[in-house]
């Protein structure tokens, strides 16, 4: 049986799997790859990148870095500032209310959906 936190992660993704990051979190083979590199350091391809920040009234929401802005458009890695305004702008968040632990620990732990 699945631990708790994975089932968690699992229907965190279900209900906002209308997301362009959380389509290519759940089936990644199926969109292009970014190689690029973070923090000079070279790493393999990217499909997606996600964090969290808040808002002026301290709400929560997690976010990717690395976004797709159209159906066959390359994918692109975006500062953290600039993240904030194309996931607000086009809808590509998460909202966790004032649970900030939450985004945080959902934000580091996503990636268990892919160690089935």
């Amino acid at each position: 049986m699945a631990n708790p936190g994975f089932m968690e992660i699992l229907n965190i993704l279900q209900a906002n799997q209308d997301k362009n990051f959380v389509k290519r979190i759940g089936m990644p083979e199926g969109y292009p790859r970014l190689y690029d590199s973070l923090n000079s350091y070279i790493e393999g391809p990217s499909t997606h990148s996600m964090t969290w920040g808040t808002d002026k009234e301290g709400n929560a929401y997690v976010y990717p870095t690395v976004v797709q802005s159209g159906q066959d458009k390359p994918l692109a890695r975006l500062g953290p500032e600039e993240a904030w305004q194309y996931a607000h702008r086009n809808g590509e968040l998460i909202p966790f209310g004032k649970d900030h632990k939450k985004a945080d620990w959902f934000s580091q732990q996503y990636k268990q959906v892919w160690k089935k």
